[in-house]
C-alpha cells in the first residue's frame, strides 16, 4: 500500500481505503456482523461463526475486481506500478490487494481480548506475506499459549 501512496499520493490512498472500508461494511453487515477500523489501512471484524468464510471470500474476489479501477490506464495495463528507489533501482508492485487473517472463536469465555488480539497481529503478519489478495485462518484453539 506505501508504493501506492508513493505513487498516487495519500489522497488517492486514502480513496482505497474508504472503498475498502465501504466494501467491508457492506459484507460484514449484511451477515450481522461489527467492522471497526484500527487504523490506516487495517480493520477488524467480528462475524458469526456460521459466515465467517462466505464473508471474506467475497471480500477478497470483490476487493480484487476493484483494485485496478483505482490505478491509471498504462498501470492497469501491466497489472500495477513500477517505483524507482532513491539508489535508482526500479521496483514493481503489482494491484494494492486485500490480506485477511481469520480466527476462529467458538468459546470466547476463557479468551482474553489482548491475547486475542496478539494473536491476530501475528496472524495478519502471516496473512501478508502472501503476495495478492490472501486468507490466512488459525485453525488452532482459542488461546495458543495456553495463559487464558
Amino acid at each position: 500500500f506505501k508504493a501506492f501512496n508513493d505513487a498516487y499520493g495519500y489522497a488517492r490512498g486514502d480513496h482505497v481505503i474508504i472503498s475498502l472500508s465501504r466494501l467491508l461494511q457492506a459484507q460484514v453487515e449484511s451477515a450481522g456482523g461489527f467492522i471497526g477500523h484500527i487504523g490506516g489501512d487495517d480493520f477488524m471484524m467480528l462475524l458469526p461463526l456460521g459466515h465467517w468464510e462466505t464473508v471474506c471470500q467475497q471480500i477478497l474476489h470483490s476487493f480484487e475486481v476493484m483494485a485496478p479501477g483505482f490505478y491509471e490506464e498504462k498501470d492497469r495495463q501491466q497489472g500495477g506500478i513500477s517505483i524507482e528507489s532513491r539508489q535508482g533501482g526500479v521496483t514493481f508492485f503489482p494491484f494494492v490487494s486485500v490480506s485477511i487473517a481469520v480466527k476462529p472463536i467458538t468459546d470466547p469465555a476463557p479468551c482474553k481480548a489482548l491475547e486475542i488480539a496478539a494473536q491476530l497481529s501475528e496472524l495478519k503478519h502471516q496473512a501478508k506475506k502472501t503476495a495478492g489478495n490472501s486468507l490466512f485462518v488459525e485453525r488452532r484453539g482459542c488461546c495458543v499459549g495456553g495463559g487464558c
